[in-house]
């Protein structure tokens, strides 16, 4: 218990370790139980296939059986007529047990149930269950995968992949690339340009992203690259995650030609050059045409030096003229619309329009996000040991032994290094717990340390800048339980008009001077995370996903009850603010909203700590927030904060999956308040001054009593 207690970090491995192996106990469980009752169908389905087969039994049979089993079973699903034949077809198709054991078994009954109904033949169906195994398909998703005859267009693509990547890359790669690509979600009109194609994918990304297969992330269109002076647009740019590369996408309208082969090796060899990192693989090119002449791309393929494949995509053209006259028009649906279209507030506006002018069209690969408990500190350590010239570091709580490490092995490296910690709103034993031995360490190691300003009431901000390349926006304290007991997000940004604006905002911080914050994909307190959080909220048009650590603020708690007004589905995940035998202090936010339709819930297997909203999931306008800002008055109003606004599809993806685990977890029950919200307080400039001489005058004695002292 004493070394426990001496090195909790070896605790929290430990922790770590258990919880990965109970998780992969419970799969394996799960996986048992499947297969267990996939033997048993196939069993009953055998008895009756060999019953019906030399005993003469009719279809009578069955309707008894299945009468008698659900009287026996009347708690047990699936005894039904239509299933037991179902599991007659499945013993019949499947009649070596071995193969239902080893395989088949793996994959849930309603899975094997659309593989009897879809597919005819033994080898295409066992080509589908280790597909479905292999990438985790849900029911649904396995169906469009059958519809959209994936068994014969998988690496079916003309490519060069044989010549120009070893093995087993050119395999895996070749396997990935399918010919054609089924663009059906889309509708364009037979005279469409390149350009509207690459915005009807953008719309239905993630029809595309499901279409490419699994490990393609998206990293952007309209792609800058500057060569010998010269600018250049790649159209679409992912990263596989399985492949470790990059995959260049080069769509045309047409027919294949000759010459884009060459166009596009320029470009592999430009995103080479340019985005690759060292341990990355070769980038792979993709084009996409209406058509190809097998032989003139296996010709233009030939020599090329770079890993190029070659496919055809199909969509849907507009609507043939039979069909026309019998659907609305645009205008009827838009004066429809219009009939109940409320005013659009500043705030919606700002949402709907506003852009990082800096980011122009390309939604580059420059966000990464962070998962806590799942991602730990790799990341964050990746960053620090990387840096070459500087780290700037606003930090609320600080101890974290590896990350304290990485800050003096950089200081050693003679990168500057300066860590501006909050302060004044700790007490000494918090002090002490939380922040002072750190900063004593930095300190003697030469690191530059200095209390946030004093005009804010805490400085509860969790970001890093780092090279004036990479910024850090957490929600988690560096400390080790935040990295292996929470529930808590980041975000790497390497996003320049981001970067610069963290390190200006850090800057004006150490200086005690004024910041003024313009990057509209920024939240910061006490400035504008009231209107951006807000904003977002009343921006949602479908759906949104909420964690937060408090919930106390009237302003963003009432837009989250007028969303669910104007038919918003809104979750919100908070976290159990008491000890034993306390009082929740969250009681009284959950109480509210849940009072307004708000589908709220405390949760506690996890300490959700993270500060996140997901908007729109699945939608166009689909965005993200995490930061360090919770939703009380004196978060939004009166500390230092700092959030950031996302839109990658594979960010909002893993985000949704996690709040949908998550959400699965027991609810801790709360006793209602009905006491009400408490309003903030006004005179906010009063309050920043009377904070400010106080904590003057905490300093001056500070400084006298050390003076005693010596």
């Amino acid at each position: 218990m004493a070394d426990l207690i001496s090195n909790p970090e070896s605790y929290q491995d430990l922790l770590a370790r258990l919880k990965s192996q109970i998780r992969t106990a419970q799969v394996r469980a799960a996986l048992a139980v499947n297969r267990e009752l996939v033997l048993l169908y196939w069993g009953i389905g055998k008895e009756i296939l060999v019953r019906q087969n030399s005993g003469g039994w009719g279809s009578k049979v069955v309707d008894r059986l299945a009468q008698d089993l659900r009287q026996e079973f009347p708690d047990m699903k699936g005894l039904s007529r239509t299933n037991l034949l179902y599991m007659r077809a499945f013993a019949e198709t499947w009649p070596d047990e071995s193969i239902v054991q080893q395989v088949v078994g793996q994959i849930p009954w309603g899975h094997n149930v659309r593989l009897l109904e879809l597919v005819e033949s033994r080898e295409e169906r066992l080509w589908y269950i280790h597909a479905a195994i292999e990438n985790g398909w849900s029911r649904n998703v396995l169906v469009l995968q059958i519809e959209s005859n994936l068994f014969k267009r998988q690496g079916k693509a003309t490519t060069n992949f044989q010549a120009t990547l070893p093995k087993p890359q050119s395999d895996l790669a070749q396997q990935l690339i399918k010919d054609p690509y089924n663009f059906d979600f889309l509708t364009l009109a037979t005279e469409a340009q390149e350009r509207d194609l690459e915005k009807a994918l953008l719309v239905h990304l993630r029809q595309f992203l499901v279409e490419l297969g699994v490990g393609f992330a998206f990293v952007g269109s309209q792609v800058p690259l500057e060569v010998g002076g010269e600018d250049f647009k790649l159209d679409l740019l992912f990263y596989h995650l399985k492949l470790r590369c990059y995959v260049a996408i080069d769509l045309k309208m047409g027919a294949f030609k000759p010459e884009y082969a060459g166009k596009l090796n320029f470009y592999l060899s430009a995103v080479d050059d340019m985005l690759r990192h060292p341990d990355d693989k070769p980038t792979i090119g993709l084009i996409l045409c209406k058509q190809k002449n097998g032989v003139v791309a296996e010709y233009a393929l030939r020599d090329i030096g770079k890993p190029l494949g070659i496919s055809e995509f199909k969509h849907l053209e507009t609507l043939p003229e039979q069909l026309k006259g019998t659907l609305p028009t645009i205008e009827e649906i838009e004066a429809e619309l219009g009939q109940s279209e409320s005013p659009v507030s500043e705030d919606e506006r700002w949402y709907k329009n506003e852009r990082v002018a800096e980011r122009g069209d390309w939604m580059a690969a420059t966000h990464t996000l962070i998962a806590e408990p799942d991602d730990g500190r790799a990341l964050v350590l990746d960053v620090l040991n990387g840096a070459k010239s500087s780290i700037d570091l606003t930090i609320y709580e600080l101890t974290d032994s590896q990350i304290i490490a990485a800050l003096i092995a950089a200081q050693k490296r003679k990168v500057t290094v300066r860590v501006l910690y909050n302060w004044y709103s700790f007490t000494a034993r918090t002090q002490q717990a939380y922040i002072t031995p750190a900063v004593n360490q930095l300190t003697k190691a030469g690191i530059q340390c200095k209390r946030a300003p004093a005009a804010f009431e805490v400085t509860h901000e969790k970001a890093f800048a780092v090279d004036g390349t990479t910024g850090i926006v957490m929600s988690f304290n560096l400390v080790s339980d935040y990295f292996g007991t929470t529930r808590d997000f980041g975000i790497v940004t390497t996003v320049a008009a981001e970067v610069a604006e963290i390190e200006a905002v850090f800057q004006a911080d150490w200086s005690n001077t004024a910041a003024a914050p313009k990057v509209s994909s920024l939240v910061w307190s006490p400035v504008n995370s009231r209107t951006r959080l807000t904003a977002l909220i009343n921006g949602a048009s479908t759906s949104l996903d909420i964690y937060c650590e408090e919930f106390e603020d009237p302003g963003t708690l009432g837009a989250m009850v007028a969303a669910v007004k104007r038919g918003v589905k809104v979750r919100v995940m908070a976290a159990v603010l008491s000890s034993a035998g306390s009082v929740n202090g969250n009681a009284r936010g959950i109480t509210y909203l849940t009072g307004g339709g708000v589908n709220a819930v405390c949760k506690s297997f996890l300490y959700i700590h993270a500060k996140m909203i997901l908007a729109d999931f699945g939608q166009a306008t689909a965005k993200a927030y995490i930061g360090s800002e919770n939703f009380s008055c004196v978060s939004l109003g009166d500390n230092r904060e700092c959030g950031i606004l996302v839109t990658e599809p594979a960010i909002l993806q893993r985000l949704e999956s996690i709040y949908a685990s998550d959400w699965a977890q027991p609810n801790v029950a709360v006793t209602p308040d009905n006491t009400g919200l408490t309003p903030c307080p006004a005179n906010k400039a009063a309050r920043t001054e009377v904070r400010t001489a106080v904590r003057k005058l905490q300093t001056r004695l500070e400084q006298a009593g050390s003076t005693k002292k010596a």
